[in-house]
């Protein structure tokens, strides 16, 4: 048996594939772990559903998503189940790494350009990192920490005021980097957003910082709260809640303001989408990025009932939805143009080591028949193929925030949340009894049903 020799070009064209192949990275889907999570959770079985994740599927999830996610997900669900020190552990860890990696990714060489994102610990988005502030502040007034509430409501609004700066730093190293190529993919310089405030933020921040006294955040929150909705028409589009013009950092003696917030639905999720992007030079190259995808929710409204008294319905605080898109809508252009750049250096690089640049073809003689192929062709390919979207994110962020409020005696109470889908049909109820509100503390009652 004969074998012919291969030509120079033709080793290093196989070399090349083995980095591409490296570069490429892989991502592996739990789509199966998370129906059974979510079916088990969206039966009200929140501790089971907690449980499931930590106990059956937490090794797999760990490695095929990273403890960032992990601890996201883990976060939602202890809250969920009321095990809010465990939620605020867990919520905690993952606002870290977080950090860490979002420091990292600004301080971050060329290299970046040319691994795929799903290659790479998971960074986190901006808005799992604003929401689980949220969610941690809801846990500490659980604990009758009213205080430390507050702590994590300032810092979702410091989160916020950085968002800009944050994007401003990246779209210009994107752009530094798109000239050195001479491309500019999209036709985008500035990455923009409308998101300046979250309704759902400051409503929160005016409970907490009523039941502890502290006037100067209270009234932050409350001047804050009409350019919310006025200044965001994109974001906010239905109208400021009526019951807030009824909110008051203080009451008559002997009477308290109970608070509701009830949240429903789940968040959008990640799908990978594809582009071919039209070369200066002639040909194609594929651009794949993450885009959104939304659950449908059976929810159309919420009513809170009092000690059995006729049911009133609270007010459509945020679309949680709306505000992950606008804020998503800043990474997914990022993403992109860095698609496409990464896609561009790939292709240069190749030039560079295989002296291919265009359909060069390439042969080589097994027992004496000679073969011939296109290393462009097989080259190209190979760049698209190793072009995937990052389509990991945490997977319990509901999709809708309800709230309103109420002025009563200082006493004990009975309520009952009730979901409602688009014809009022109740699709689920649920009690809270003996709840004790007084003058001096959080009155606040919060609800989730995430179907």
């Amino acid at each position: 048996m004969r074998y012919g020799k291969l030509s120079f070009r033709v080793v290093w064209f196989s070399i090349l594939i083995l980095l591409l192949l490296l570069f490429s990275g892989c991502t592996s889907t739990v789509d199966s772990q998370l129906d059974d999570i979510s079916s088990v959770l969206l039966s009200g079985d929140t501790i089971s559903a907690r449980n499931l994740l930590k106990s059956e599927y937490g090794d797999e999830w760990l490695t095929q998503q990273g403890d960032l996610i992990f601890n996201l997900d883990m976060g939602m669900l202890s809250h969920y189940a009321g095990l809010c020190e465990d939620s605020n552990k867990e919520l905690s860890y993952a606002e870290r790494r977080i950090s860490e990696e979002y420091t990292e990714s600004l301080a971050a060489t060329g290299a970046t350009f040319f691994a795929n994102d799903n290659s790479k610990a998971y960074q986190g988005e901006r808005y799992e990192d604003l929401y689980l502030n949220v969610f941690k502040s809801l846990n500490y007034q659980r604990l009758g920490d009213g205080r430390e509430a507050m702590v994590e409501i300032r810092r979702a609004i410091d989160k916020i005021e950085a968002l800009k700066r944050g994007y401003e730093i990246v779209s210009g190293r994107i752009f530094d980097e798109g000239k050195k190529l001479d491309v500019n993919a999209f036709n985008r310089i500035d990455i923009d957003t409308e998101f300046i405030s979250s309704a759902l933020v400051l409503y929160l921040g005016m409970v907490y910082s009523r039941g502890i006294e502290d006037y100067s955040s209270y009234s932050y929150c409350e001047n804050m709260m009409d350019s919310t909705y006025s200044s965001q028409k994109d974001i906010y589009a239905f109208d400021m809640p009526g019951f807030l013009s009824s909110e008051s950092y203080a009451y008559p003696e002997g009477k308290a303001r109970l608070s509701f917030i009830a949240f429903s639905g789940m968040a959008p999720y990640k799908t990978e989408a594809i582009d071919a992007v039209d070369l200066d030079g002639g040909g194609t190259v594929k651009v794949a990025y993450p885009e959104l995808s939304w659950h449908e929710s059976q929810v159309s409204s919420v009513s809170v009932s009092v000690n059995g008294v006729e049911a009133f319905s609270l007010e459509l605080l945020e679309d949680m939805d709306r505000v992950i898109e606008d804020i998503f809508s800043a990474k997914q252009a990022e993403v992109k143009e860095k698609a496409f750049i990464r896609s561009r250096n790939k292709i240069i690089a190749a030039s560079v080591v295989t002296g291919i640049t265009g359909d060069v073809a390439a042969s080589f003689t097994l027992n004496g028949k000679k073969t011939t192929f296109s290393l462009g062709g097989i080259l190209s390919a190979i760049i698209d193929n190793s072009e995937s979207a990052d389509v990991r994110g945490s997977h319990f962020i509901p999709s809708k925030a309800w709230a309103g409020g109420i002025t009563l005696d200082e006493g004990v109470y009975d309520i009952c949340f009730t979901y409602l889908d688009g014809n009022g049909n109740v699709v689920r109820s649920e009690e809270i009894n003996d709840y004790a509100i007084s003058a001096d503390t959080v009155n606040l009652v919060e609800s989730v049903y995430l179907k």
